[in-house]
């Protein structure tokens, strides 16, 4: 699939944050980076970067199927996470990917100023 198949809101990001906090963060850590106390502990395979380009540039249904059918190490979130949560996820993802190659000067000024105060 290569379309998100709802319509992608600030309310839908939020919860896919949310969502991706409870169930991926630990592992992906907060910023999608792998970065986290889980990942590296890990001495088979790491998890990988979300925000890694070659990940930014799976279709949002590769990632979809990955959190429905799991991956390598990573065992199937189905059961765990309802489907429209599933998009929220896969939304909130492509957005991480987004926000770590947009420069501050490109955002509207209300964005930019929170923004620079986060980085405070």
């Amino acid at each position: 699939m290569a379309r998100i198949p709802v319509p992608v809101t600030i309310e839908l990001l939020q919860h896919g944050k949310e969502r991706f906090e409870i169930n991926c963060a630990a592992c992906h850590g907060v910023a999608g980076d792998g970065e986290s106390e889980v990942a590296r502990n890990m001495t088979l395979r790491r998890p990988p970067s979300l925000v890694d380009p070659r990940v930014q540039a799976f279709p949002p249904g590769r990632i979809y199927r990955v959190i429905v059918e799991g991956y390598g190490l990573m065992r199937s979130y189905e059961a765990q996470v309802p489907l429209m949560e599933r998009w929220a996820i896969v939304a909130y993802v492509k957005a991480l990917g987004k926000s770590r190659a947009t420069a501050l000067d490109a955002l509207p000024p209300p964005l930019r100023e929170r923004a620079l105060k986060e980085l405070q």
